[in-house]
């Protein structure tokens, strides 16, 4: 779980013939009734920040669900017009980009998960306690967790102090939501409330720690979108490296580090080549296998 480097080594873990969780495929859900990330076609639920990580294993737990509908936004407000234009132009940089729009006329959205939409609330609410489900199944059955962590820049829902799922960077609505850089104080906290976690699920599994490769493509701060990615890493990276000294069979593998040379990335100079990945999973399973 974690940033959309996640996704690709969750991909490639399962080519290799492993078990990988969360089966978010397994899903059942009507698309005329509600937009679930890219599924049925790519199971993208990415969780770009160490704080959207915690949260989906704090609900987990949580006797009442954390991640409430109390806090989904409702899109057919009538004081939600600009938010109603937001998701169309949105839906219609899906289609020039070659992707599906919602099929439906979205009134609710989940959020705290990526590009979760719905036509009405009790459609919401029950993917997204699918959603949730899938997670606490992984969760519970895992041997081995493998955290991605992408990005310090969260924006929080102003009501619950959660944080909404937004891509790398950019700006979300500030009626809703209020930007915060998590500090390398935060970001030590909330990966240690983190480790903590999972052990009260799962408490014999290994966790491993790595920083996604894959630099900011935005930033919400006021400077280069050069100094914010690096301080963003550092942070993240810092923080591994403290978690690891201080829990047993919690471990860092350097995907960040493996992939500083220009040749790691496509064309855009974010994304990792296919072959690259694979290096790098190549390199994970010597190591962990050895370990």
């Amino acid at each position: 779980m974690g940033s959309c480097f996640a996704l690709e080594i969750r991909h490639q873990f399962a080519e290799r013939g492993y078990a990988t969780f969360p089966r978010y495929f397994d899903i059942e859900f009507d698309p005329t009734q509600a937009m679930l990330s890219k599924l049925p076609e790519l199971d993208d639920f990415s969780h770009f920040s160490i704080a959207s990580i915690l949260q989906e294993f704090e609900n987990i737990l949580a006797p009442r669900p954390l991640l409430s509908p109390d806090y989904f936004f409702d899109l057919s407000r009538d004081d939600s017009i600009k938010r109603q234009i937001r998701l169309f132009l949105r839906s219609m940089r899906r289609t020039l980009r070659g992707q599906e729009p919602p099929k439906f006329d979205a009134k609710w959205q989940d959020p705290f998960r990526k590009h979760v939409f719905a036509i009405d609330f009790d459609t919401i609410r029950s993917v997204a306690s699918a959603i949730t489900e899938k997670e606490r199944e992984g969760a519970e059955r895992a041997d081995l967790f493998i955290f991605t962590l992408g990005m310090t820049e969260v924006w929080l829902e102003k009501k619950s102090k959660l944080a909404v799922c937004n891509s790398y960077g950019g700006r979300v609505d500030e009626q809703l939501c209020e930007f915060k850089d998590l500090s390398l104080a935060d970001t030590l906290e909330k990966t240690e409330q983190l480790i903590r976690t999972v052990r009260k699920i799962n408490p014999r599994s290994d966790i491993v720690l790595t920083v996604s490769p894959i630099p900011l493509q935005r930033t919400s701060k006021n400077e280069s979108i050069v100094t914010a990615n690096a301080a963003s890493k550092a942070k993240q990276r810092a923080a591994a490296t403290e978690i690891c000294s201080q829990f047993e069979n919690v471990f860092y593998f350097p995907s960040f580090e493996l992939s500083q040379d220009e040749d790691f990335y496509e064309s855009d100079g974010r994304h990792v080549t296919r072959n690259k990945v694979n290096y790098i999973v190549d390199n994970f399973l010597r190591w962990y296998q050895g370990h």
